[in-house]
């Protein structure tokens, strides 16, 4: 009986729908059928409410029909564009906007200024707000993939009659080409005028159509403004005009805005009808804004479902032949006493909500936790370690703006490179609205370049389609607030006043090893005097007595002999090379401190100090011939100018050795233990500066003519005993061929040890092995013969190096003739 009553009621049920499908369809043929944009069609909160506002949307929405259609064309007013629309069309295309993306960041900002605009009024009259979803302040975005219309939906003010001809027929509405002049000339003061933002819409769409109804009681009527472009010989121009009309299906908005864009046909424009794509887009330019962005799309989503009847038949095919009868009566009285579920997926859609995360620097400091913070720098970083430091401040006076900068834990990969249009890091909005990152150094020096962070100001100084940043006098102070925050910074993570905090002092230690050099190209490129000094005083460095560690110039002059007068300092590749340099035999023995310059930065940095001094101090690079120690008695300057007086015949001897590399020999005033020593000139550049502008990668002909210029001076150490014993040999034959070789040998390894570059190696290596043969009394001409085992025994005699006999003698043959064997 209960079978009977079942399949009697599933097939009234299917004969019904049938009919009610038929009966749409009959009064469909009828009825002209076009967009129901512009009608309600919201809900959100949850999958009840969503299926609800849906219902209420199938029920309520009008269809055009031709009496709409008559009513519509019986109230639309034609307004004539003044202005040489194509040419206007052809700027907005070509010259203002340089990126189409743009369209949708200024329909959503006009959205948002029209919701900031009604909650500002209803704080006055609350009842501007109205009841219902109309007290919702959100913007809906939708999208009719298959008609290629793309919707935004805003629940703001709304537009008379008169906003829509002044606000957005404003453009066409200036009387005359001083707009297009403006436009080419660039001219500034257009700079929110004529409606260009809203006219962006025609980058991606060829028909706007714009739904209004203003919030006032007084405006009754639902409005409907329309606009295409034309295309005439392959050019797009905006139409002659634009049409304002009464809406004939009455009030379906409410309240407010929607703009619905016909998007242009192209592989170039579809995307622009991808909930992907909106979502990017809606994600880099709007994701900060104060009111929610919902986006009507489908989700899969896993549910719990009813198993079917024909589900557990099957279930019950599939077990017939394994389950015995007792078994299956039991199983039936289990389903019987519950119900059988399974997991399916559903696309469901819905509003999405797109703009999640709120604009943090916009509250107080006072509210926000460090996982906030912390979280906050993952999201717009896309980096999931913590920052260092980070810095959260209001600037107020001529320029206004909130910020929030990171120093990242980790610098950024390719952060030095200048012209690197990936560092995108610090981004600027203008009222939560993203405007650009893409900043050469208008915004943040090129030493700051890792920075991490927001810039959001209402009234920044920008260009015509918003996408930079003008030139401008507040740009400058700007920048200069973000350097001070951030050198305020590094100054927290540098100077640690508890040195026996350990946490502290390893913080310092890897910040310093992380972005040290970055403080280094700050201290020599930074203009702004104060900055500079502020920076200056920061840097670190090591010494011959810091071991390990480092210290600042400061701590260098509080530890400074009472007779050193100057900063003293050396270049070369590391410490421990440095603690054995000959230029600091003297100093070490003073006991007096020297800085090591390991970093191929300080030896500009160090350039710089001796042209500005720090703090007073000259500095001085021991690698210079003059010899920056207590000035020597005059008794001793007298020994050594007689001594120079005396042995002039070796300081010559030696001159003609080194050749043009070397301006003049002399005894040295430095050397206790080494030899000798190759210093440079004192108004020359250092050997380790040299070396490096020689492999700098824009080196030249003239560079290294330039620096052939730059000779040097060799200095002997008088009381050595090779000096002595090679001073007694060239007394007695100053052309005794290996008397030469050794002042060679002696020559080219001091310009080893003095870090200068070697012309030839090959010749100094040469000249090693001989000398090597001479004090071991061989013969380096003479091989030992070959053995049958060292002969190859392949049969092919093409493959053999050596084609001799056996018994062959090996003999000497200068390269005339061993030219001539070959």
């Amino acid at each position: 009986m209960n079978k009977t009553f079942v399949v009697l009621f599933l097939t009234i049920s299917i004969l019904s729908l049938v009919s009610h499908t038929k009966a749409v369809e009959t009064i469909d043929e009828n009825i002209k059928i076009d967009n129901d944009i512009g009608s309600e069609n919201i809900g959100h909160k949850t999958d009840d409410l969503v299926n609800q506002k849906k219902e209420e949307h199938d029920q309520t929405t009008k269809l055009w029909t031709e009496k709409y259609e008559k009513e519509l064309k019986d109230s639309m007013e034609n307004y004539k564009f003044k202005a040489h629309t194509s040419k206007v069309m052809e700027i907005i295309v070509n010259s203002i906007y340089s990126n189409k993306d743009i369209f949708l960041r200024e329909l959503i900002s006009n959205a948002s200024d029209a919701l900031n605009k009604l909650r500002f009024l209803s704080l006055t009259d609350s009842s501007i707000l109205g009841e219902g979803d109309n007290q919702l302040l959100e913007i809906l975005i939708d999208i009719d993939e298959e008609k290629r219309i793309l919707n935004i939906r805003d629940r703001g003010l709304g537009m008379t009659k008169k906003d829509l001809t002044e606000k957005i027929g404003k453009i066409a509405e200036s009387g005359s080409k001083d707009f297009i002049d403006k436009l080419q000339k660039k001219d500034d003061s257009i700079i929110g005028q004529f409606g260009v933002g809203f006219y962006s819409v025609f980058l991606v769409a060829d028909e706007v159509t714009i739904y209004t109804k203003h919030y006032s009681e007084e405006e009754q009527d639902q409005l409907i403004w329309k606009c295409n472009v034309s295309i005439e010989d392959g050019n797009e121009n905006i139409q002659s005009g634009y049409t304002i009309s009464v809406d004939p299906r009455g009030n379906t908005l409410g309240r407010g805005t929607t703009i619905s864009l016909h998007i242009k046909e192209g592989e170039q424009y579809d995307k622009y009808l991808k909930h992907v794509k909106l979502q990017k887009l809606i994600e880099k330019y709007s994701r900060f804004i104060d009111f929610p962005i919902y986006l009507w799309k489908s989700e899969w989503e896993d549910i719990e479902v009813t198993a079917t009847e024909s589900d557990d038949d099957q279930e019950e095919e599939q077990s017939i032949d394994t389950e015995s009868e007792e078994e299956m009566e039991e199983e039936a009285e289990k389903v019987e006493k519950e119900k059988k579920t399974k997991i399916e997926q559903v696309e469901r859609w819905k509003w999405v909500l797109m703009n999640k995360q709120k604009a943090i620097w916009t509250r107080p400091k006072s509210e926000i936790t460090e996982d906030e913070y912390n979280e906050f720098y993952r999201l717009i970083s896309k980096n999931n370690e913590d920052p260092f430091i980070y810095t959260h401040f209001i600037a107020e006076g001529d320029v206004e703006f909130k910020s929030i900068l990171f120093i990242p834990g980790t610098i950024p990969f390719g952060s030095f490179e200048r012209f690197n249009p990936k560092i995108k890091s610090v981004k600027l909005y203008v009222r939560r609205v993203f405007i650009t990152d893409n900043f050469m150094d208008e915004l943040v020096p090129q030493y700051l370049a890792f920075l991490v962070g927001v810039v959001d100001g209402d009234n920044l100084p920008l260009n015509l389609s918003r996408e930079q940043l003008q030139k401008h006098v507040l740009l400058k102070k700007i920048k200069k607030m973000i350097t001070k925050k951030t050198i305020a910074m590094f100054k927290k993570l540098l100077v640690v006043k508890d040195l026996d905090d350990e946490d502290a002092l390893e913080q310092r230690d890897k910040f310093w090893e992380t972005y040290g050099t970055n403080l280094k190209v700050g201290a020599l490129e930074e203009k702004d005097a104060t900055i500079k000094k502020r920076i200056r005083e920061l840097l670190r460095f090591k010494t011959s007595k810091s071991g390990d560690g480092f210290i600042t110039l400061d701590e260098y002059i509080e530890r400074m002999d009472e007779n050193q007068k100057k900063i003293l300092y050396i270049g070369g590749t590391n410490s421990k090379v440095l603690m054995s340099s000959p230029h600091l035999e003297k100093v070490l023995k003073k006991d007096w401190e020297v800085i090591f310059c390991t970093d191929p930065i300080d030896e500009y940095l160090f350039l710089a100090f001796r042209d500005e001094k720090y703090k007073g101090y000259e500095v001085s690079d021991m690698s210079k011939e003059s010899i920056d120690v207590k000035e020597i008695s005059e008794k001793e300057k007298k020994k050594i100018e007689e001594l120079e007086e005396e042995h002039s015949y070796l300081l010559d001897w030696f001159k003609e050795i080194g050749g043009d590399q070397i301006d003049k020999v002399r005894f040295s005033k430095k050397l206790i233990d080494s030899p000798c020593v190759v210093s440079t000139k004192d108004f020359g550049v250092s050997a380790r500066m040299e070396r490096i502008l020689k492999n700098q990668a824009l080196n030249n002909r003239d560079m290294n003519y330039i620096m052939g210029l730059y000779k040097k001076t060799f200095e002997l150490n008088p009381r050595h005993p090779l000096i002595l014993a090679l001073d007694e040999a060239v007394k007695k034959d100053p052309e005794d061929e290996t008397i030469k070789k050794f002042g060679q040998l002696l020559f080219d390894t001091a310009l080893i040890g003095s870090d200068i570059h070697l012309e030839n190696v090959q010749d100094y290596t040469k000249l090693v092995f001989h000398m090597m043969s001479v004090g071991l009394d061989v013969d380096l001409d003479t091989f030992v013969p070959q053995t049958d085992s060292d002969v190859d025994n392949d049969d092919n005699e093409e493959d053999s190096l050596f084609d001799e006999d056996e018994d062959e003698e090996i003999v000497d043959m200068d390269e005339t003739s061993y030219k001539d064997e070959l």
